[in-house]
């Protein structure tokens, strides 16, 4: 008898050099050289191959010799020559306006894969501890955080997760705990422990666990939903080994399910919020020295730091004091040395936002309808009007989407197999918005 494999001759079974039989098919047999090298391939490579890819032979059919092995994302740390300014030109394609926060978010992700690179190839030589740079991001709601993200992550070759803070409560409440984090960047990276470990997390909405009382932030006990998980994200942000259940849903309940040891040190941790009247905040401090107590200058004062307290003007000027009035306890904010800020949209930017970017919504519109074989115009000066409504609505970018598909839903409704065409007017978006407009004449 030979192993069905590489051939050897195997005459004596009782020596266990079969390691596997066929019980289907007696002729068919593998020695143990051969499954060892299964096992090796599959524990170094992670890959996945059938086992006749990697032993390099085929028992199947003569049909399938020439298909390609399927093949999972590698776990190998590769050199590249990634640089932030290509970062950035991949984010100014679909991006309007926020340079700064561009800018940083290119150079944190440009030293993010660098760091990989050292750990892989040069740490072990020189010795030094190189700390990953963790984010968090401000800015109003519909200025493009969560957008820049999804645009990494298309960049890049790593597996990254878009988790929602306001779902996470303390363990052992209910709700998800912490850990659910880690096991959806784990399944994300197709159950690949290494991959897992080079990964990008974005937890949204990190303004809505914020402290409930700023004041009394160091202590913990009452706020499950806020405070007390913020404490428990420390060990993840920061890094350090942590146990998930591998196919647990919820990140750590599944009784039956193996544990899987995670290590976040490389795991780059990005948070965002709108933290919503942060900008008063910031101008109170950069106005201290301005007279706001009693008298008659109180009122003026007043009027002065409202005057002063623009979004705009003063987002680049936050500083952790500002986050850790907000309620973001100090412990935090300290394993997350890197502030980014965004911008308000302006008018002029939803316009842009509407025509210019490669997912333009107006852009987005027409492959939608291509699907039915119609065409859509916009005439040029509905797109003044559509910017201004949506600006109205303070829900940043989202808000143009509502505005345009209230537009065309109107107009496709009444399509039949005759319509191969549909335009936008300015008398269409009076119509439907008068009484906005109206108002806003007014």
């Amino acid at each position: 008898m030979k192993c069905s494999y590489c051939g050897k001759e195997l005459n004596d079974q009782k020596s266990h050099n079969i390691t596997f039989e066929s019980s289907i098919k007696k002729d068919i047999v593998i020695c143990q050289e051969c499954v060892l090298k299964m096992a090796s391939q599959i524990e170094d490579n992670d890959d996945d191959y059938d086992i006749d890819d990697i032993l390099g032979l085929s028992l199947g059919d003569e049909d399938e010799e020439n298909e390609a092995p399927k093949k999972k994302k590698s776990a190998k740390i590769e050199k590249s020559d990634v640089k932030p300014k290509e970062i950035k030109a991949f984010l100014d394609e679909s991006v309007i306006n926020q340079e700064n926060a561009k800018k940083i978010l290119s150079v944190a992700i440009a030293n993010h894969t660098k760091l990989l690179e050292y750990n892989a190839f040069k740490k072990k030589d020189v010795g030094i501890d190189v700390e990953k740079s963790n984010i968090i991001m401000l800015g109003s709601t519909g200025c493009g955080k969560t957008f820049l993200i999804k645009q990494l992550a298309k960049y890049l070759n790593r597996p990254c997760v878009i988790i929602d803070a306001s779902s996470l409560t303390k363990t052992g409440f209910i709700g998800e705990d912490v850990n659910s984090i880690l096991a959806k960047l784990y399944r994300e990276a197709g159950n690949n422990v290494e991959r897992t470990q080079q990964g990008i997390v974005y937890i949204d909405e990190i303004d809505k666990i914020a402290a409930r009382d700023p004041k009394n932030a160091g202590s913990q006990g009452s706020d499950i939903g806020g405070r007390d998980v913020q404490y428990e994200l420390l060990k993840l942000v920061e890094g350090g080994k942590v146990a998930i259940k591998s196919n647990d849903q919820q990140g750590g309940f599944a009784m039956s399910s193996p544990t899987v040891e995670i290590d976040t040190t490389n795991i780059l941790f990005i948070c965002g919020g709108a933290f919503t009247g942060i900008e008063k905040k910031i101008a109170e401090r950069l106005n201290k020295d301005l007279d706001t107590g009693l008298g008659f200058s109180s009122e003026a004062s007043k009027d002065v730091l409202e005057e002063k307290s623009k979004y705009n003007d003063v987002i680049d000027y936050i500083l952790p004091e500002d986050l850790d009035n907000f309620g973001i306890i100090p412990e935090l904010l300290g394993r997350l040395p890197i502030i980014c800020p965004l911008k308000e949209l302006s008018v002029d930017d939803l316009k842009q936002i509407l025509t210019t970017p490669k997912h333009a919504i107006f852009k987005q519109i027409k492959e939608l309808l291509g699907m039915y074989d119609i065409d859509i115009t916009f005439d040029d000066d509905t797109v003044d009007t559509i910017a201004k409504l949506a600006y109205d609505r303070k829900t940043g970018a989202r808000a143009l989407k509502s505005v345009v598909q209230c537009l065309v839903d109107d107009k496709l409704f009444d399509i039949d197999e005759n319509t191969k065409e549909i335009r936008i007017t300015s008398e269409d978006v009076n119509n439907k918005y008068a009484y906005y407009l109206n108002k806003e004449a007014k």
